[in-house]
This record gives structure tokens, sequence and C-alpha cells, in this order.
């Protein structure tokens, strides 16, 4: 991974906000005046509740941040005393600091609503500033769809009769298919995955990916529940500058470049690594939430700064029995910046319902301004049990979970119902 330079000095400043009471620099709009912060230029990148964070343009540094009520509390006077009226800006980046040395109307519009707790349109901005347009849409349309309705999603299966398998079960069984199709680069299946999600894109739909593999990013589900890492082989791989981490990072760059064909045909991609993490089966959760959040930080990083994957959407799912059935999951929470949806999966949907004993300590975690996804099932809830509990998709696992654990009426009441959305009903992004 690159090195990041690193802060040369701490700068400790505090925000100071005048009135200007004319129109300034910014054309069109009366504006308050912020004073410089150093060398530094501070753009916005997420928040914890009314504390919001911001990632310094020049030296990447992230640990700055602001209050938004106090950064509301100093608009406050100003914009209620101020003669001729703040004017809205069509301003529609990554809200920031320092912009040209102003912050306008519309930004303390967003700063109320982040001081009182409300969910912004900069809630809704991936993690990467450079993210592609089709991704930003899609993320978009996913954020306008939580907790008003739910995508339908389906894992494919490649060893059934086609790869169709479980697409045209659910043609048969209710005359629709999934939003949705999950997808799997288990057992090296790279070339495939990537031309059945051009297909599948091809079609309108959203494509997820997840990867059973071993350690060594290769091989499939017996190894990536199999193999295990000591603390000093984790503290190797982890370790920019080793043998292994080189390897380490040669390894998952396989799928890094399947990704990468996508992204040239312009397809954003709903990306799972790493999944069920705290259940502790899998390799890349038994060695505890230390290492995983670093293996997490690590890829992310890797993939984004290093590949340019820019057509990703990181999905970050918790297992389904949660760490002790719902408790402690902020421990295993990767940072704001590196998760763009969360979720959890849940096979106990016959005893548990849509799982609100999952989506509420995620929902925690994730600061309640992330998405949420149910992204796996059996069984899948019922509609007025998604209506409840709001995760934004569904995605049923393969063969048999799909077809023994629901019913076909179950299925087409679900499929047919106003609040599921399916393939035909997609908008485009």
């Amino acid at each position: 991974m690159k090195n990041k330079t690193k802060t040369k000095k701490i700068i400790s400043v505090i925000l100071v906000i005048t009135v200007i009471v004319s129109i300034g620099a910014v054309a069109g709009f009366n504006a308050f005046s912020v004073e410089p912060l150093g060398e530094h230029s501070y753009v916005y990148q997420y928040r914890r509740g009314a504390r919001l964070y911001y990632k310094c343009t020049h030296c990447g540094d992230y640990s700055h941040y602001e209050s938004a009520k106090n950064l509301r509390l100093a608009f406050e006077d100003a914009v209620t005393s101020e003669d001729n009226p703040y004017h809205q800006s069509n301003y529609d980046g990554r809200f920031d600091i320092l912009r040209d040395g102003f912050i306008n109307a519309k930004d303390y519009t967003l700063i109320n609503d982040m001081a009182s707790g409300k969910s912004t349109d900069y809630d809704k901005i991936l993690t990467n500033e450079n993210a592609t347009e089709r991704a930003k849409r899609l993320y978009r349309y996913i954020c306008k769809t939580y907790k008003n309705k739910t995508f339908s999603g389906q894992q494919e299966s490649t060893w059934m009769d086609s790869p169709e398998y479980e697409m045209n079960y659910l043609y048969q069984t209710t005359g629709k298919y999934p939003a949705i199709r999950g997808l799997d680069f288990i057992n090296d299946d790279f070339n495939g995955v990537v031309q059945r999600a051009k297909a599948w894109d091809a079609r309108g739909g959203i494509v997820t990916i997840c990867w059973h593999c071993s350690k060594n990013f290769n091989l499939g589900y017996n190894e990536c529940k199999a193999d295990e890492l000591t603390p000093a082989e984790w503290e190797a791989v982890l370790t920019d500058g080793t043998p292994e981490h080189a390897a380490f990072i040669n390894a998952m760059d396989r799928a890094g470049n399947a990704l990468l064909q996508l992204q040239s045909d312009g397809i954003p991609v709903l990306w799972r690594p790493f999944h069920e993490f705290d259940g502790g089966w899998f390799w890349w959760g038994k060695g505890g939430y230390d290492y995983f959040k670093r293996l997490w930080i690590m890829m992310h990083d890797h993939f984004t700064n290093d590949l340019g994957l820019n057509n990703l959407i990181w999905v970050l799912g918790y297992s389904h029995n949660g760490t002790d059935y719902g408790e402690n999951l902020t421990n295993w929470y990767p940072g704001y910046q590196y998760v763009d949806i969360a979720g959890a999966d849940s096979y106990e949907v016959a005893q548990n319902g849509a799982e609100q004993r999952l989506f509420t300590p995620v929902n925690t975690a994730a600061n309640y301004i992330k998405p949420l996804a149910m992204h796996e099932t059996g069984l899948i809830p019922t509609v007025t049990q998604l209506q409840n509990v709001g995760w934004v998709f569904f995605m049923t696992w393969h063969t048999n979970y799909l077809t023994d654990e629901n019913t076909p009426e179950h299925l087409s009441g679900i499929y047919n119902s106003e609040y599921v959305i399916t393939l035909d009903e997609l908008e485009e992004f």
C-alpha cells in the first residue's frame, strides 16, 4: 500500500466564523467567511452523531473534527439577524469547512439537520471521493429506498443445472426476477463471475459479490473455514514492507483485477468481502476484531488508492449470530470512512422474524446513518416484517435455502408485493 504522508504537526484550531454582510467572492449568495486552517484544507467525510469528521485534502489526515452543534450555534445569530436572505447554492459536492474561504446557507441547513440527528444528503455520499458516477447514482438510489422499500436479492449457485438455477426457479414460481444477483469468487471463479455480472448489469440488475477463499486468497468454502493465522502471521501479512504482506496483496489482487474488469465496463458492485467476520468460523474473523479491522482497512485502502477501484460500494456483513447475540458489534466496526452499507445475515427468521435483535446493534455500530441490509437469509421475512424492520435489501442464499425454506406461495407474495423491488421495477442507475 502507499504510504500516507503524516501530518507534520497537530493543528489545534477553533473554526472562526464571521458574517459577511455583503455578497462575497462566492457569486450569487451571501456567505460565512472561514479563517484558513493553516496548511490544511478539510473536506467532510463522515460523522458520528453531531461530530463531523474531515479529511485534509493535502495530507490525508482524518483526525480533524468539528461539532455540528457548535457550528449551528455560530451560524444561528448571523442567519436570523441578516437583513438579506441567505440563498441556497447549487453546490453538490462534499461539504467542506474551507471551500474558497466560504460556507454558504445550504451548508447551514445541513449542519442544522446534522446537529439535530437527522439524516442528510451528505450521509448519502460514498466513502470513496472518486467513486464512478454509476456507483454514486446506485448508492443514492439505495439510500433513497432505505426504510421505504426493500430490494429483492438472490445468491446464485454454479453447480446445479445451470448458473441460472435460482433465477429460473424464482421466475417460474413468481413471474419475477430479483433486483440483486449475488455472486461469489469462490474456487477462483473470477472469469465466470465477471461474465455473469456483466450479463446481469446488461439486464438492468444490481450486482453484489462476496468471496469464500483460503488465507492465500484461493480455493473455497472448506479452506476459508479450516484456515487460521497465528498472531505472528497476522502481523506479517498486515505490515507493509514484509514479504508476507507483498504475497498477501498479490493474491488479493486476483479479485481486484476482476473487479477492475467490471469497472472498465462501468458496472458498480456491492462488494461484500470477509463476511460473517464476527462469527468466528472463517479465517478472517478467527483472530478477533482488531486483526479483522486492520485487514478490512488494508483491503479498502489498497483497492481504492492503489488499484483505483472506484466502482465499489463497500458492504460490511455481520453474522446471523451477532457477537453475544447483539452485543459489542461496534468492536468489529472498521470505521465510518470504510463502510457504505452495513448489515447482518439471518438463518433464524422462523424464530426471530426480520431480526430486530440484529438490526438495532448494527444500526448503533453504524451510528444510525448507513443503510442496513439483510445480506443473507434462508427464509425471507414477510412483507409486514420487512416494513417493521427496514433492511434495504434481502438476499436469499442458494439452492435448498431458496427452494426448501420458502414455499411457492410465500415467494410469490414477497416478489409481487409493492414493497419489494424486483428486476423489472428497478430505476435506471
